[in-house]
């Protein structure tokens, strides 16, 4: 688990239960220690959303679970099963930071 992604979710924590920073930073180090054996590669709404112009989180949210329950786990997930999750196509870099005419 990359760090930022500790972090992410320490804040999340942090933020539910309101904890001081004494008890984020104890949050912190559990979540450390608990993913410091394992890996996890994370694909979010955006990602998906990067792929369909114009879906809702929504739906960006129910194609992850789709991917989740429905993938091949002997070939991951990948962008092919995201972009077939959502229905759209490949991100293009070229089209994120497109200036209006």
């Amino acid at each position: 688990m990359f760090n930022h992604q500790i972090e992410e979710m320490t804040d999340a924590v942090a933020k539910q239960l309101e904890l001081s920073d004494v008890q984020r930073a104890a949050v912190k180090t559990v979540l450390g220690l608990y993913w410091f054996d394992k890996i996890a590669i994370v694909w979010t709404a955006d990602d998906v959303r990067s792929c369909k112009k114009g879906i809702t989180e929504d739906d960006a949210v129910e194609a992850l679970q789709q991917v989740l329950h429905h993938h091949d786990a002997t070939l991951g997930v990948t962008w092919d099963t995201i972009v077939s999750a959502c229905g759209g196509e490949y991100p293009n870099e070229d089209d994120e930071e497109e200036e209006p005419d």
